[in-house]
């Protein structure tokens, strides 16, 4: 059962991280998207078709824009390893972890494509923020939930004495006493 939340966890981590994600992104081609009668959808499918026109339409964005793509990365992945270490239940940083580390891949990847497919450079502060925030962002996500709901589960244990707690959070009749810290 913990190894099937544990897959479910991260399942659902990566796409609500993805999701929120792409709206960030997408809110930039709303904005920005140039007045020539196209619809955002006719726009986009445009820009993934012509490499120069996206490299014209990213490079006149402005720094705001910028800025907007960054925080949707970040909150993508607090978000994401908040809910997969909510659903996961247990080992709640390590599976939060897990997703700024994918949120970390994929930024890199991202570096790496639009630099080798469409020659578009990132500014300096976008790649050094991107490659440093999304672990942490993710475990803070997962710190929260950690804090915020106990694990209170039947058969998990509690992480000072490795004892049983019973989901009622009961201490059983000849348990040890628990060490206060």
């Amino acid at each position: 059962m913990k190894t099937l939340r544990s897959i479910l966890g991260i399942l659902c981590g990566a796409a609500l991280a993805v999701v929120v994600i792409i709206v960030a992104e997408s809110i930039n081609g709303i904005v920005y998207k140039p007045d020539d009668g196209r619809t955002f959808a006719q726009f986009q499918e445009d820009l993934q078709k012509d490499m120069k026109a996206m490299k014209a339409w990213v490079e006149s964005l402005p720094q705001s824009a910028m800025v907007v793509v960054l925080l949707g990365w970040e909150v993508g992945a607090f978000l994401g390893g908040g809910l997969a270490a909510l659903v996961a239940g247990h080992w709640r940083r390590l599976h939060a972890g897990v997703i700024g580390t994918l949120v970390l891949a994929a930024t890199a990847f991202n570096f790496y494509i639009m630099k080798t497919q469409c020659d578009i450079s990132h500014p300096d502060y976008m790649i050094i923020l991107g490659l440093l925030l999304p672990l942490p962002a993710s475990l803070l996500g997962g710190q929260i939930v950690d804090m915020c709901c106990p694990c209170t589960t039947a058969g998990a244990t509690h992480e000072m004495t490795s004892r049983p707690v019973e989901a009622d959070g009961a201490i059983r009749e000849g348990d040890p006493p628990m060490r206060q810290s």
